[in-house]
């Protein structure tokens, strides 16, 4: 299934929940917006044809903060629907280590030419493709083994850079979004960041770019069903006159 190893769910699409960016997984990493106006900074927007919300970010101090995630190990994921302009300095929607000396960026954009990078320590991983054109995209940056990133964007496999340096999430701490270590702000918008403690490939990165912002609850009503099937739940239909009942047992 596609939310196999899915560890973190923050969706802004789904609607608005105040100062609180809610993490739908069962690992409950909820986020708190910080020097955020909710009235102001939970938007409208179209991707793909359909409406919903997302956050918007100032560039200036706005940012989402969460716990020390939980669930991560080995290879990991990370994507996100993102929207931007900027193009002065590298800009992060996801990072931690906000007031540390190391720090973890899992996606940013870089401001000088757009492209979507990863960064672990003082190297960084940068793809070449720019996303600064003020369009939704989805991208997504995978770390199959511990020092190399393969990145995904829209319909595009950008290929894989590798290094020195693990890419490993436990390296800081402050997760959130928004904001990096050394002040690098996240200027635009973010519609979702899903996190997943796998290494997603170019196939499942196309299934979550077709599914569009929302995509895991809208799986909800079938994964509710698997798990009645899986408890033995049996599903019965009986029509009396003009009425269809149903019930189980």
């Amino acid at each position: 299934m596609l939310e196999r190893g899915l560890v973190g769910y923050w969706s802004p699409w789904l609607g608005c929940t105040g100062n609180r960016l809610l993490d739908r997984t069962r690992y409950a990493n909820h986020g708190t917006l910080t020097n955020m106006d909710p009235p102001t900074d939970w938007v409208g927007a179209n991707i793909l044809g359909r409406s919903g919300r997302v956050l918007d970010f100032d560039g200036v101090d706005d940012r989402v903060l969460t716990s020390a995630w939980r669930g991560m190990s080995g290879a990991y994921s990370v994507s996100a629907w993102i929207k931007t302009t900027h193009s002065a300095t590298s800009t992060i929607m996801l990072g931690s280590s906000f007031s540390g000396a190391n720090g973890v960026h899992l996606m940013g954009v870089r401001g000088s030419d757009g492209a979507v990078y990863g960064f672990a320590g003082a190297e960084s991983y940068f793809t070449g493709l720019a996303c600064n054109d003020g369009n939704w995209h989805f991208a997504t940056i995978t770390r199959p083994n511990t020092n190399a990133m393969t990145c995904f964007v829209d319909h595009r496999d950008l290929g894989s850079q590798s290094g020195s340096q693990t890419l490993d999430p436990g390296l800081g701490s402050n997760w959130g979004f928004g904001r990096t270590f050394f002040g690098a702000q996240w200027v635009g918008q973010i519609a979702e960041i899903n996190m997943f403690g796998r290494a997603l490939t170019m196939p499942d990165h196309l299934a979550l770019y077709r599914l569009g912002p929302g995509w895991f609850g809208r799986q909800e009503p079938r994964r509710r069903y698997a798990v009645a099937q899986a408890a033995g739940f049996k599903a019965y239909w009986a029509r009396r006159q003009s009425q269809v009942i149903g019930g189980g047992f």
